[in-house]
């Protein structure tokens, strides 16, 4: 009789413990869907579901990581996340962390983040820019000042002249920094521009500046011609633009002139600088449509820079 109790016993625990068993498999495998489909749920959209926004700024190494990619004759690395090592030992803060009030305030104080914030817009046709938007014309002084010289005769130790083609159609010297292989980058766009029509080559035969120690107009700020790294031209009639000839206010931006995105001939010209390093003025909503300068940062892809 006990015998048989105890055998009773044994089946009856059995079917308890498969009944148990099938339970929580059961409760298992709805906790693993239900999971699934909140993780499906919440999920932040990828690129392939929606064009990247441009305008948001990059990470801190990111951007910081451009700048090494660069100028690897002055930067040596980045040490974290907000600090870049120079290869003379120094480091600099990438983000000061200092609140700006205004855009104003921004390019007078500008940060190297801030440098970085604007992605330019290589490439023609392009839009006209909407208001502030001026990739490159936020500048930290003190990294090009490091670079380039801190006074003028620095600087001009350091110039190159580079053989540049006139409207006579004979060779003229212009004079360029040799740091950071600016002059060659500058030597490079004169055989692109060379291989273009001579319509096209016309727009760029007068150049009306290069180097020059002096503040930009209006600010304490060092013009980029102080660093031997900026060329103005004077482009054919209707094209020679610059924003506050044609401003009422002090530091707003007049209407942009948008013949210039018509003119196939200047979108040439364009997109020979920008091959090699050089922003164009006419992108910003503060326009100067005779200026070029050399900003290799602003080129920097995916770990290599367009002269690659």
């Amino acid at each position: 009789m006990f015998a048989t109790h105890s055998r009773i016993t044994n089946f009856t625990r059995g079917i308890a413990d498969d009944v148990s068993s099938r339970v929580y498999l059961l409760a298992f495998a709805i906790l693993f869907i239900a999971g699934h489909g909140l993780a499906g749920a919440i999920e932040p959209p990828s690129e392939a579901n929606g064009p990247k926004d441009t305008t948001t700024p990059e990470s801190p190494l990111a951007g910081a990581a451009r700048l090494v990619k660069a100028y690897p004759e002055f930067l040596a690395r980045m040490n974290g996340s907000n600090v870049l090592v120079w290869k003379d030992g120094t480091e600099t803060a990438y983000d000061d962390g200092i609140p700006k009030a205004d855009y104003q305030d921004v390019l007078d104080r500008a940060s190297l983040k801030d440098q970085m914030s604007v992605e330019y817009p290589a490439g023609w046709p392009f839009v006209a820019p909407s208001k502030d938007f001026d990739p490159g014309r936020i500048r930290n002084g003190p990294f090009f000042l490091k670079m380039y010289g801190n006074s003028e005769a620095e600087v001009r130790k350091r110039l190159q002249a580079v053989q540049w083609a006139t409207t006579s159609q004979k060779e003229g010297a212009v004079l360029f920094s040799s740091v950071n292989g600016a002059a060659a980058a500058l030597e490079r766009v004169g055989a692109e521009i060379a291989k273009l029509s001579p319509d096209a080559r016309a727009y760029v035969a007068n150049p009306i500046g290069t180097f020059s120690w002096r503040t930009i107009e209006g600010t304490r700020r060092l013009s980029p011609h102080s660093f031997g790294i900026a060329m103005d031209f004077q482009l054919p009639k209707g094209l020679t633009h610059y924003w506050k000839w044609e401003s009422k206010e002090s530091s707003q931006s007049g209407t942009y002139p948008a013949a210039v995105l018509e003119d196939q001939r200047l979108g040439q010209v364009v997109q020979a600088f920008e091959k090699h390093g050089f922003i164009w003025g006419g992108k910003w909503s503060h326009y100067d449509t005779m200026h070029f300068e050399f900003r290799p940062e602003l080129f920097v892809r995916e770990g290599r820079t367009n002269t690659e």
